[in-house]
């Protein structure tokens, strides 16, 4: 429904996970690690995906 959302009507959708599996459907992901956002494109050093 998400993903219907986003392509057909043109929402952003923000989805906050712990989850490597629901992340891989994000067309951008943005990690934290202790509470900062880290620049585009960096990992936290302990993320495996």
């Amino acid at each position: 429904m998400l993903g219907r959302l986003n392509r057909e009507f043109g929402k952003t959708i923000v989805m906050v996970t712990h989850d490597p599996h629901s992340a891989k459907s994000a067309g951008i992901v943005r990690y934290l690690e202790k509470g900062e956002l880290l620049p585009a494109g960096r990992k936290p050093a302990d993320w495996e995906m």
